[in-house]
């Protein structure tokens, strides 16, 4: 018998609680941000378009 799917907020929750905090610099803030905000353009830009087959409201 194949596993289910665990919901996406299940997900969240499991990465959020194997968090850790650390204090840096703000120069160095800006980079991890820069670096963050880089990869969630280039992962949504491969995520279907709404009009696509597919896509959020494919029905």
């Amino acid at each position: 018998m194949h596993k289910q799917a665990e919901p996406l907020d299940q997900h969240v929750r499991d990465a959020m609680a194997k968090t850790s905090t650390k204090m840096v610099s703000k120069a160095d803030n800006e980079v991890v941000c820069e670096a963050a905000e880089r990869w969630i353009r280039e992962t949504t830009r491969a995520l279907p378009k709404s009009d696509d087959a597919g896509g959020p409201n494919d029905g």
